[in-house]
């Protein structure tokens, strides 16, 4: 190979593998915020939800924390009440409530977290219930 040829190459080479190796992201990964959704739905949805898509669309810088978005496919495993759009929070049928979702139903949903830069990485911001603040 000419040397040449080789000084032009080892430039972009260069600022290639720094650019992968800094990983372009400031934030948690979508891999970190599709692991911390997954979590909340087994925790949360009562085995009423299957999580099929998760796609991270953007994430905000505030202060120590780290607001990201994302958009998500799911599906219902079972008729059940999802009283939120916004909420993995899911109530299995009790009898005399109508369901609002049936089996196989699917929906897209955009959704917002919270993470906290932590030693080692982001930690997620979670409420302690559903009406109080997120806590640390």
């Amino acid at each position: 190979m000419d040397v040449k040829i080789l000084r032009l190459w080892f430039p972009l080479v260069l600022a290639f593998v720094l650019s992968a190796c800094s990983g372009g992201s400031t934030g948690p990964t979508e891999a970190q915020a599709r692991a911390m959704l997954e979590e909340d739905i087994q925790k949360f949805s009562q085995g009423c939800i299957q999580l099929l898509e998760f796609r991270k669309t953007q994430e905000q810088p505030m202060d120590s924390l780290m607001s990201v978005s994302a958009t998500v496919r799911i599906e219902f495993l079972q008729d059940c009440v999802w009283p939120n759009e916004r909420l993995v929070v899911v109530s299995k049928i009790v009898p005399g409530v109508s369901p609002n979702v049936r089996k196989g139903d699917q929906r897209i949903v955009s959704l917002d977290f919270l993470f906290e830069k932590a030693d080692g990485g982001w930690k997620p911001v979670r409420p302690k219930d559903a009406t109080s603040a997120p806590t640390r």
